[in-house]
């Protein structure tokens, strides 16, 4: 049986004071990643709000050569967009299959 743990993590954009990490950088300012990780699945359950956020699912046990997390990536439906005459095609999934371009 394979088991792959997964883990949600919540991710928002905030503004940091630059002279907090290098006084000598010309900048005043930059953004920051802060990453909230879900801890038990109450803690992943979503609270809709105005603030936006970005939501990860991530392997927290492998990271890539740079030390960041592997994520899922968005895979494009491969299928037959005619078939007999009618268009196949997901609702609401995506405007255009980017694989066929």
């Amino acid at each position: 049986m394979l088991t792959v743990t997964t883990t949600l993590c919540k991710g928002q954009v905030t503004n940091a004071r630059a002279s907090a990490v290098n006084a000598s950088s010309p900048r005043k300012s930059y953004w920051k990643v802060v990453r909230e990780t879900a801890k038990s699945e109450a803690d992943a359950r979503l609270r809709l709000g105005l603030e936006q956020a970005d939501l990860l699912i991530v392997k927290p046990n492998t990271k890539t050569r740079l030390g960041n997390h592997v994520g899922y990536r968005k895979i494009f439906p491969a299928m037959v967009t005619l078939h007999g005459g009618f268009e196949l095609s997901p609702a609401n999934f995506f405007e255009s299959n980017p694989l066929l371009k």
